[in-house]
């Protein structure tokens, strides 16, 4: 329903327009307190991303998609409707000069209106940009040329666009997400495939930073106590819930997790999201050097991508 009609019709014209910013904000708050957690603590960043479908529902990159895509079509059905837009792309990038008291060569950008005005904001928001010759730029990622894109692909790339910048800026914004760069969709989708909806709003839950530890339950004045339900210790962390609680443990189904040192593993991949793998085959996946791990289980180092050699990735339990 959100894909079919909420979003059509909330967006309808969005590619004329700027839209009204509260209004975005607020169909974004309401889309991700259905499809994930209702808390007040949540990051939307996990409600969006750990999810079983393909197809991103934030506002905020479905805009982003239907700009780049209606570009794409005005120029399939009329070719020099792109010399145009061209044109205008070049105006904006050139800018214009004013003289101040008549002596001061100063050059100020145009005021971004029109749909291509506004498609070079919204790609300037994501950390992109376009030049007159419709290729997208974006950092670290590989150019596209609007023309000659696979059709079939290009929407993907997009998205792919904005899910990055809402990575980065959530990281900035949530400690627990710190060194975030980039979600490796692809390992999340192929877990999530092999989980019940009833893991996968668990695993949503703490991707999303919605638990309240009871430290801060005690705090906001709805807990009496900072200590653990479970094994009466205190709760200061949300990893004491996940990794720390010998209750937790004892009931844990992968044991050899309970050789995993937790603070070897970024906060990121504890709770839920992939980051993206680093290149280095001398480190853990996610670039810790292997001095610095602390984890001694050889099978579970294995999985971190520290094998001594051929040997370490088999287990006879």
């Amino acid at each position: 329903m959100i894909e079919a009609n909420i979003l059509p019709a909330a967006l309808y014209g969005i590619e004329m327009t700027n839209g009204c910013r509260s209004a975005l904000e607020r169909l974004q708050a309401a889309i991700a307190g259905v499809i994930g957690t209702r808390s007040a603590k949540r990051s939307q960043l996990g409600s969006y991303k750990i999810q079983k479908w393909k197809r991103d529902l934030d506002p905020d990159v479905v805009q982003l998609v239907r700009r780049i895509t209606l570009v794409r079509r005005q120029i399939d059905k009329n070719p020099e409707v792109g010399d145009v837009i061209k044109l205008i792309i070049r105006k904006y990038a050139e800018g214009h000069v004013r003289y101040d008291l008549g002596v001061r060569e100063i050059r100020e950008e145009f005021e971004k209106i029109g749909p291509v005005g506004f498609l070079i904001d919204n790609l300037k928001k994501h950390g992109a940009s376009i030049d007159d010759n419709l290729i997208l730029s974006h950092d670290g990622e590989q150019d596209i040329d609007i023309r000659d894109y696979p059709w079939q692909a290009l929407k993907e790339e997009i998205q792919n666009i904005g899910k990055k910048a809402r990575v980065a800026n959530t990281a900035k914004a949530r400690e627990a997400y710190d060194g975030l760069e980039e979600v490796d969709s692809l390992a999340l989708q192929a877990a999530l495939k092999r989980r019940s909806q009833e893991e996968i709003n668990v695993i949503s839950n703490h991707g999303s930073l919605a638990n309240w530890t009871a430290e801060k339950l005690k705090e906001a004045g709805k807990k009496d106590d900072e200590f653990c339900q479970l094994c009466s210790k205190k709760e200061t962390s949300v990893e004491h819930m996940q990794w720390e609680c010998q209750k937790v443990r004892e009931r844990r189904k992968k044991t050899y997790l309970c050789s995993l040192d937790h603070n070897d593993v970024p906060k990121h991949l504890l709770m839920g999201l992939p980051g993206s793998m680093d290149k280095n085959i001398h480190t853990t996946f996610w670039g810790k050097q292997r001095s610095e791990v602390e984890t001694k289980d050889a099978f579970v180092r294995c999985k971190m991508g520290l094998p001594k050699d051929n040997k370490e990735w088999v287990r006879k339990d």
